[in-house]
């Protein structure tokens, strides 16, 4: 892939502001406020700039150029709706492409955001199941702790950011998935929101 200084200062940007927001959302947890920035910056860095980069890959295996742009808007309404309302509205910005592309290679850069979340999302979960199975007691207790939240936090993230992006709505990418094929929208749909709302996440953290 190939990254232009602009898209790199611009995810950056992104990634930090969004980082903000959800320690926002967070600060209540049993945690220094850092320690708290420190979990979401390493997660929402996994789950978003890998959502980010899997829709410019795509779209640059189909001969567009694809470069992510930040919406600073977006970016202030999320900080703001953590700090007032106590909510995650994530609008960081998009990948920007230009070329030629059909229905159904719209909708496969769209729905490649969403998918590589939830497979992000499953080694979260693998991981958090695993770890109770794997002697750590050679670790200080704070840093299990820490990696436990790391686990159960990221899996949450990446998850809830696969299910926000399959919403039908606006510039999201569930709108490109479901003008492509609404027998795959429907299962990732399905997918996502299993693992949003059936499995454990934020609320046990």
């Amino acid at each position: 892939m190939r990254f232009s200084d602009i898209e790199i200062t611009q995810l950056t940007k992104a990634w930090l502001a969004i980082s903000l927001a959800f320690a926002i959302v967070w600060r209540h947890m049993s945690l220094p406020f850092w320690q708290i920035y420190l979990l979401a910056a390493l997660t929402v860095a996994i789950a978003f700039i890998t959502h980010e980069l899997a829709h410019k890959y795509v779209a640059q295996r189909f001969g567009c150029w694809a470069e992510f742009r930040s919406f600073d808007m977006g970016l202030v309404l999320a900080v703001l709706a953590s700090l007032l309302l106590g909510m995650i509205f994530v609008a960081p910005g998009a990948v920007v492409i230009s070329g030629v592309v059909t229905t159904e290679e719209n909708g496969k850069i769209a729905a490649a955001g969403p998918v590589t979340n939830l497979v992000v999302s499953a080694l979260f979960w693998f991981l958090l199941q695993s770890a109770p199975l794997v002697d750590l007691s050679f670790l200080p207790v704070g840093l299990v702790g820490f990696m436990y939240m790391f686990f159960q936090i990221g899996f949450s993230v990446s998850a809830w950011l696969a299910l926000f992006n399959l919403i039908p709505f606006g510039p999201l990418d569930g709108v490109k998935v479901l003008r492509w094929s609404q027998s795959i929208w429907l299962a990732l749909i399905l997918i996502s929101g299993a693992m949003v709302f059936l499995l454990p996440g934020l609320a046990g953290a």
